[in-house]
């Protein structure tokens, strides 16, 4: 009986991290979609050639983002999901996404739009955070970044953010 229970255990607790890992993927996949979805409302400073996307994150979610973005691309520049890490030239890249806990020192030197998913995120550096609200995947906009490092946010999308730091 003690194996059994546990056996029986060992299953609950493999199906757990199992739907645990499903729900962490399926947010990060509506996360990088929500991404996708922002390009058309920000302008750069400098039209890209190609958007580069640098992911700073976990290794094993890298595909999942990047397959959002695979075969896509926005007034005929297309994108590219590469991964980097803290100590990675991070000046090649024009869009950055960091996974939680993940903030590189030298965050305020960056040219790159900054997308995070972090509470503290907008007071770290980003230009755009991701919270889960509830069920809910919502974002928040620090305008003040945005505009000294040249970005120009279309109010559209500042209108539907959950809040905006200006």
């Amino acid at each position: 009986n003690c194996m059994r229970a546990l056996s029986y255990l060992f299953f609950c607790f493999i199906l757990l991290i199992g739907k645990s890992h499903s729900a962490t993927v399926e947010a990060l996949t509506l996360k990088a979609t929500f991404v996708l979805k922002f390009i058309p409302f920000i302008e750069f400073p400098a039209k890209p050639s190609q958007y580069r996307i640098g992911f700073l994150g976990r290794k094993e979610n890298l595909p999942e983002f990047a397959a959002v973005f695979r075969d896509k691309s926005h007034d005929n520049i297309k994108f590219e999901v590469i991964d980097v890490d803290p100590h990675s030239d991070l000046s090649k890249i024009n869009i950055l996404f960091i996974e939680s806990n993940r903030f590189p020192e030298n965050v305020d030197q960056l040219k790159a739009l900054i997308i995070s998913d972090e509470k503290s995120g907008l007071h770290k550096g980003a230009n755009i955070n991701f919270l889960i609200v509830g069920e809910s995947v919502k974002f928040e906009i620090n305008q003040n970044k945005s505009q000294e490092n040249g970005y120009k946010i279309s109010s559209r999308l500042l209108n539907l953010a959950m809040r905006v730091v200006q």
